[in-house]
């Protein structure tokens, strides 16, 4: 037997179709009664389950809330980083345009070191050519005053030989003719 159900005796001044009734209706009762109490036990559990689930959809609303006004205010700044962003697409133009001048400045400055260092090379060797010529006249001049002095000191030994000869033969000379004229001397 259930709880909710009970049993009654008939009273004895009651008819007996006001107990069936009574009773029918009682049974009615008791019957529903239990099928209320059991979907009040399945609705209380229900409610629980869906005030749990309504106090997460709750915290989850709220972080969706919170995080949707983080996205708000992110989206305030949108415009400006898009400006930021344009701002340094430009810039980077810039820069490129400013990379290929001074590439090209680089490329003239090592083509400038490259041509200086070619003329220091050619300089290196004119100093050179010149100092081997300055050697090259001092030896000369050097050479002149030696075959100078040597030509002097022959040309005054063959002046000396000369006159000596000279000398020689005029007093042969002189000896020939005065022998010539000299009666002793045989004809």
């Amino acid at each position: 037997m259930n709880f909710f159900q009970t049993t009654v005796k008939k009273p004895k001044e009651m008819s007996e179709d006001a107990f069936n009734a009574g009773a029918e209706l009682l049974h009615k009762f008791q019957t529903e009664w239990e099928q209320i109490h059991s979907n009040s036990v399945q609705a209380g559990h229900q409610e629980k389950e869906l005030s749990k689930l309504i106090q997460r959809s709750q915290a989850e609303w709220k972080q969706m809330e919170e995080m949707f006004a983080k996205f708000c205010s992110h989206l305030h700044i949108l415009p400006q980083l898009l400006m930021d962003v344009d701002k340094l697409a430009e810039a980077i133009g810039n820069l490129d345009s400013a990379v290929e001048e001074v590439t090209c400045a680089v490329d003239l400055y090592e083509k400038v070191c490259l041509e200086q260092k070619q003329c220091r090379g050619r300089q290196e060797e004119l100093q050179h050519v010149n100092e081997l010529r300055i050697a090259k006249r001092q030896e000369l001049e050097k050479m002149k005053e030696l075959l100078a002095s040597k030509h002097a000191s022959t040309l005054s030994k063959l002046r000396a030989k000369q006159a000596t000869l000279t000398t020689e033969r005029q007093e042969t000379l002189e000896q020939a003719i005065d022998s010539d004229l000299d009666p002793d001397l045989p004809i």
